[in-house]
C-alpha cells in the first residue's frame, strides 16, 4: 500500500467516525441540565440520555443513520408494548429476518443503565420522533430486568414481532 493511500483510509475513518459524534454546544447542556430540575424531569432526562447516548448512532432527530442504525420514527418496535422496548433497551437486537435492511451498527446492551433511566429515555423514544406510545414506568423496567436476568444474546427482531404478536416475514 502507498503512503497516499494510508493516509487516504486514514481520513476516511476519521470522517466516519466523527460523523456519528456531534458535540453539543456547552449552553444547550446548560438548558438540559436546568430542565432536570422541573416539572416533568423524567422526559428531559430521557432526552439528555437519548441525544447523549443512541444520539451517536440514532441521530438526535430519530431518523437513524442510513445504513448504520435504523429510524425510531415510525417504528412499530418503538410503539409495541412497552416490554419489546425495554427487552430491546436491555439486551439489544440483532435483526436476523433475510429480507431486513442491514445496518453496521449492532444495538449494544444497555443493562448496566438503571430502571429509572431506561424508562425515561424508552419514554422519550415512545413520546417522540412522530410516535405516541404510552410511557414505560421503572417498575415495567423492574419487571422486564428480572424476567430477562441471565440474557446473554441480543435479541432476534422474529423474537421480538413474536412479542408484538406478528411473524417476521
Amino acid at each position: 500500500m502507498t503512503r497516499a493511500a494510508g493516509w487516504v483510509g486514514a481520513v476516511v475513518l476519521a470522517a466516519v467516525v466523527m460523523s456519528c459524534e456531534r458535540p453539543r454546544p456547552p449552553e444547550d447542556k446548560l438548558a438540559i441540565a436546568n430542565d432536570l430540575r422541573a416539572p416533568g424531569a423524567g422526559q428531559a432526562n430521557g432526552r439528555l440520555i437519548f441525544e447523549e447516548t443512541c444520539g451517536a448512532c440514532h441521530d438526535r432527530s430519530g431518523h437513524g443513520l442510513p445504513g448504520r442504525a435504523p429510524t425510531l420514527h415510525g417504528s412499530p418496535l418503538v410503539s409495541a408494548p412497552p416490554d419489546v422496548i425495554v427487552r430491546i433497551l436491555l439486551d439489544g437486537v440483532h435483526d436476523d429476518a433475510p429480507d431486513a435492511p442491514r445496518y453496521v451498527l449492532p444495538m449494544p446492551s444497555w443493562r448496566i443503565i438503571g430502571d429509572r433511566d431506561l424508562a425515561a429515555v424508552a419514554t422519550y423514544v415512545r413520546t417522540s420522533f412522530g410516535n405516541s406510545a404510552p410511557p414505560v414506568t421503572q417498575a415495567d423496567v423492574a419487571r422486564v430486568r428480572h424476567e430477562t436476568d441471565g440474557r446473554k444474546r441480543p435479541w432476534s427482531r422474529a423474537e421480538l414481532d413474536g412479542m408484538r404478536g406478528e411473524s417476521t416475514p
